[in-house]
């Protein structure tokens, strides 16, 4: 064999080594794991959380897959998982990745409950995992992560617990109500007194603080209305309470004023004249701590009219005393003297 006839035989001997190396670096690189990400379109929402206007939030994105083909493999499966903290979530969970659509869309609902805090940021997060069909590859998904507020919503309530109140008249009293914030955050709360011009016209005088009252969230705080009266108002009034928010100014929102009706009455008399003395209500006295000398003096059969009698003393009091004494004794002496003379004549018969 010559040398050129070597050197061609070489070289075809190489070449198929080469083709055989490439070819099994190719069955090697589509056999690796896939590059596969999750990304979502929102990187963060706004949940409104009022009463009757709560407001699903709904999250979109895709699954996108970097994948070496293979005849081997057929199609990625890809399966989502959400998580937010423990609310309510409902979206797409199963997801087949294949040559010809290597990118996929998905979304996904979340529902903050009705009244959540302003103050709370939740956390909305999509992860997942691969496997290759058929085959035995598969992994971990990183998860996409989107942050969730909470819009602040506007709401209080003024009540009241008492019917009424009673005031004397040019006398003063107190009307009183309460207020609860319900809003899902701190505010400041102005109240008014509606009818205060009508009030003043039946000469009734009817005063509170100007100031806006300072409510945290959820908390309930009493307010009181002064109240002077004249002579001539004398009967069955109302005052009317209204109430706003300034919290809900200051942030551009709307909030619905809270009103009350409270009513009062104007008596002739002050409510503390005309009601029984408290003293009387009480237990007798004597059952609680009842003073010495009074049990002292008291009869072996209980209390009773006493009265009072002097000593006798000899020449005082006037003349009846002697005369009743001497009485006394002349009846003594006839009532002695009349069985004693019988007996004495007795005697003289029977000598």
């Amino acid at each position: 064999m010559s040398k050129r006839s070597l050197f061609l035989a070489l070289s075809i001997i190489s070449m198929s080594i080469l083709s055989i190396i490439s070819c099994w670096n190719m069955d090697v690189n589509a056999a690796g794991p896939p590059e596969i990400s999750i990304q979502l379109h929102q990187a963060s929402q706004v949940a409104s959380v009022a009463p009757g206007n709560n407001t699903p939030l709904v999250f979109t994105g895709i699954v996108q897959a970097t994948v070496i083909w293979s005849p081997s493999i057929q199609y990625i499966e890809v399966v989502l998982s959400y998580d937010a903290g423990g609310w309510t979530i409902s979206g797409t969970t199963i997801l087949l990745l294949t040559q010809e659509n290597e990118s996929i869309p998905f979304s996904c609902t979340v529902i903050v409950p009705s009244g959540t805090s302003s103050t709370t940021i939740g956390e909305f997060t999509v992860s997942g995992t691969w496997k290759n069909e058929p085959g035995v590859l598969s992994g971990d998904i990183d998860p996409a992560i989107a942050m969730i507020h909470i819009d602040r919503f506007f709401s209080h309530e003024l009540y009241s617990t008492e019917e009424y109140s009673m005031i004397g008249r040019e006398d003063a009293g107190i009307c009183r109500v309460k207020l609860r914030n319900l809003g899902n955050g701190n505010d400041s709360i102005r109240i008014g007194i509606a009818n205060e011009a009508e009030l003043s016209r039946a000469r009734i005088t009817s005063s509170m603080s100007g100031d806006a009252l300072y409510l945290e969230e959820g908390e309930t705080k009493v307010v009181d209305i002064a109240i002077s009266t004249s002579r001539a108002a004398v009967g069955t009034y109302e005052i009317e309470l209204e109430s706003f928010s300034q919290e809900a100014e200051a942030y551009g929102k709307v909030s619905e004023p809270s009103s009350i009706v409270i009513e009062f009455m104007v008596v002739s008399e002050s409510p503390s004249q005309e009601e029984p003395p408290i003293e009387e209500e009480d237990p007798p006295i004597d059952d609680e701590d009842p003073p010495e000398e009074e049990d002292e003096d008291l009869p072996p059969d209980g209390p009773g009219p006493q009265k009072e009698y002097e000593p006798y003393v000899p020449g005082e009091g006037g003349s009846l005393g002697p005369v009743l004494i001497v009485a006394v004794v002349i009846v003594a002496l006839i009532v002695i003297a009349i069985p004693l003379t019988i007996a004495i004549v007795v005697f003289r018969k029977r000598s």
